[in-house]
């Protein structure tokens, strides 16, 4: 039985095989079990990290001049809320034609055609423009996801944060991008990209009231209570009607204090004769009996003063 030798601290992390070996390592120390392989070339110290940006970092010292990461991957690296799906262990990398895309394990390879993007990313990042990741996320995006994507570049991470990108910048990049994969959906989603909004959510819940063939509901809408004013998520503010999202936040640790401050705040509204509707994460799967409510509200709101209507 051959025995384990100690290894440098900084095998902790990725490496590149070769590195391991002008280190110094011996090529059956690197294949040993307690050694990890994310893709071929690399070599990491187990236990394996499985998160998304351990695979990342790993595929990141294997590419080279040309390739960058891509569509889905490079827009979580921007913090951008696309599809999660815990089994899908795979990065999307893009080679600008007529560079050969990708082949190797866990990689997701595809071309792009020279002069889309501005800049060729580069190490240690290989990251496009958050603009440029939105244009290239079009190719295998839903348009909920899409519109979810952009509205949180121009939005950014949160209130408190500088947004990372502008729409006249998702428009630029999208003409640059126009004779690329996704350009039906970019045209098709690009008008919806809207600043302000907080969450996904709130995407997709306006989505569905656009869907649904009602007017657009207005963002962060205010309104007027006790001298103060209060910013629904989604609004008519003429009619009076407000939307607020009860996301997994609501129902934490602290449940019992957020629902107090929730109760306050639709009293508060409700005080000042605004209609609340409270929308939860399965009227978004499932928003049949969310929009009857709507529907209802906003005939009840024309029959009280039918001005409002206009």
């Amino acid at each position: 039985m051959r025995f384990l030798s100690p290894l440098p601290a900084f095998t902790s992390h990725p490496h590149r095989t070769d590195e391991l070996l002008t280190a110094g390592i011996p090529k059956w120390r690197i294949y040993a079990t307690d050694f990890d392989h994310p893709t071929r070339g690399v070599a990491t110290r187990r236990p394996q990290d499985p998160t998304f940006r351990r695979l990342v970092e790993a595929v990141s010292l294997v590419l080279k001049p040309g390739q960058f990461f891509s569509r889905r991957t490079a827009m979580r690296l921007h913090g951008a809320p696309v599809r999660d799906d815990p089994s899908d262990h795979t990065v999307d990398v893009g080679t600008i034609t007529p560079g050969r895309a990708p082949r190797r394990p866990q990689v997701a390879g595809h071309r792009l055609r020279p002069g889309a993007l501005l800049d060729l990313p580069v190490a240690p990042f290989w990251l496009p423009s958050p603009e440029e990741s939105w244009c290239l996320l079009a190719a295998v995006a839903s348009r909920a996801e899409l519109l979810a994507a952009g509205d949180f570049l121009v939005s950014g991470p949160s209130r408190w944060d500088r947004p990372l990108s502008t729409i006249a910048a998702l428009t630029e990049a999208s003409a640059r991008f126009r004779h690329c994969a996704g350009a039906v959906l970019r045209r098709e989603v690009l008008p919806l990209v809207r600043c302000g909004v907080e969450s996904p959510a709130e995407t997709a819940l306006r989505l569905i009231i656009i869907d649904a063939g009602f007017a657009e509901p207005l963002i962060q809408c205010p309104v007027r209570v006790r001298g103060r004013v209060l910013h629904a998520d989604l609004g008519y503010p003429r009619l009076r009607i407000a939307f607020e999202y009860e996301g997994a936040h609501h129902f934490g640790s602290n449940a019992v204090e957020q629902a107090r401050r929730d109760i306050a705040r639709v009293r508060a509204m409700e005080a000042a004769r605004w209609k609340v509707l409270r929308v939860m994460a399965h009227d978004l799967s499932d928003p049949r009996a969310f929009l009857f409510e709507l529907s209802q509200a906003l005939v009840a709101a024309e029959a009280t003063d039918p001005r409002l209507a206009e």
